[in-house]
């Protein structure tokens, strides 16, 4: 079972994820707005660790990160699939 401090942690991994893809994708076929992007990225960065397990998970089972909910995050967390 995770921790608070660790759902805290996936959680916060997932908005910086979630808001990097919205700034990017928001301004196609034009450059995204850089405090945005930045904003998503330092979010990411601060939870390098959380953002490369979820990468690992949406690969894995083939959800993209917009459409990720935090409860699926979790499930995927505390119960992995053999």
């Amino acid at each position: 079972m995770l921790s608070q401090s660790e759902k805290e942690r996936y959680s916060n991994a997932l908005k910086g994820l979630k808001a990097q893809a919205t700034a990017v994708t928001s301004r196609l076929p034009n450059t995204p707005v850089k405090a945005e992007l930045s904003a998503a990225q330092s979010l990411m960065a601060e939870h390098e660790l959380e953002c490369r397990v979820i990468y690992r998970l949406v690969m894995k089972y083939g959800v993209p990160v917009p459409e990720l909910e935090e409860s699926l995050l979790f499930e995927w967390l505390e119960f992995p699939a053999q």
